[in-house]
């Protein structure tokens, strides 16, 4: 295969370069927001890639200063709120992450900033993830009314002392030395040496002697001092006892514990209970059950006033301060979380075995 230019959509570049198809993240008024576009140019080609001899390898990076991706394009979602295709829409998303998943050959992931959400299901399901120094993994879905996605609860259910569920239910942040010791990103690597990294995959280096000569340590957890805290609290069975849990909490760890409370407590208590289930229901299901699961959870979420109050708060109002329709934890009853977990009535999501989609 020559080098060359493909066509794609025309928020994102995808450049054939010697042995790498190389794919750059374009999209920014919107921060590479993953639109439906953007799913069918990743998703149309890669299986042509798999059975290319001439390709070595997958490369994905963004040009957007200070973001790789915030995720999902939530006028989108809202869009398919009102249409009622919530269901379709997703399922293309998730056909796409269990697509790289089963992509048979190396996906790098240059990560440089924010990602959040659908680009997870980019990264997380390749095979390599490097973490540059502005690298920062956002957890914002309970935020917005819906539950982590794109194959992330599968990663956060299975992360050690419950850190999985802390992350989820507080929506905050992971820096790349947190991130890295969790196995979420595989190399700490600056961008500096990003031109060489694709240089060195476009003449079919291989791609682990590559990165693991250019790690380098990223520095202190943040996380280590309060791990024995998060397991002590986020191992409750509910999400009212890890908030009780947290009130309970005295000595060097009360105004951390408190300033956890609150802001689990700024989210959507449906999304919250959601959440603290998919993932408990999560570590014991395999990578493919797990999409399924998550999208038949969040299908319904989307529909759900919630999502629409917190979009509007997150991309509106701005304010971070929206009042939720599900009200409170207590309105929540556990009859309303298992119809979120229910089998869908349509569009319901089929994947294929893996050794069928490495056959394709």
């Amino acid at each position: 295969m020559h080098e060359g230019t493909q066509d794609a959509a025309p928020a994102l570049r995808i450049d054939i370069r010697g042995a790498q198809v190389q794919i750059n993240l374009m999209r920014t008024e919107q921060r590479n927001a993953f639109d439906g576009q953007m799913i069918a140019a990743l998703s149309s080609p890669l299986d042509g890639w798999a059975r290319s001899p001439d390709i070595y390898a997958v490369s994905v990076s963004s040009t957007v200063p200070g973001v790789f991706s915030i995720g999902s394009d939530l006028p989108r979602m809202l869009d398919a709120q009102q249409s009622g295709d919530v269901g379709q829409i997703l399922a293309a998303d998730y056909r796409l992450f269990w697509q790289v998943d089963c992509f048979t050959k190396p996906i790098i992931s240059l990560i440089n900033g924010t990602i959040a959400g659908a680009a997870l299901g980019i990264a997380l399901h390749g095979t390599h993830r490097v973490a540059q120094e502005n690298f920062t993994l956002a957890v914002p879905e309970v935020s917005l009314g819906m539950v982590p996605q794109a194959g992330l609860s599968y990663r956060l259910a299975r992360l050690p002392d419950y850190a999985g569920i802390y992350l989820a239910l507080t929506g905050r942040s992971l820096g790349r030395a947190d991130a890295l010791a969790y196995g979420l990103v595989t190399h700490s690597i600056d961008n500096r040496h990003s031109h060489d990294i694709q240089r060195q995959l476009a003449d079919a280096q291989p791609v682990d002697p590559l990165l693991d000569t250019l790690h380098r340590d990223p520095g202190p957890r943040d996380l280590d001092y309060f791990a024995p805290v998060i397991s002590r609290c986020f191992s409750a069975d509910t999400v009212d006892e890890i908030l009780v849990r947290l009130f309970r909490e005295r000595g060097q760890s009360q105004l951390w514990a408190e300033a956890v409370q609150r802001d689990i407590s700024r989210h959507s208590p449906l999304a919250l209970k959601a959440t603290h289930r998919l993932l408990r229901e999560c570590a014991d299901l395999d990578l493919r059950q797990s999409l399924q699961l998550t999208h038949r959870v969040l299908t319904r979420l989307v529909m759900q006033p919630d999502f629409s109050v917190g979009v509007n708060a997150a991309l509106v109002q701005r304010n971070r301060a929206p009042v939720w329709p599900s009200g409170s934890l207590q309105r929540v009853t556990d009859q309303v979380v298992s119809g979120l977990f229910e089998p869908l009535d349509r569009a319901a999501l089929e994947l294929p075995a893996r050794l069928a989609m490495q056959r394709r």
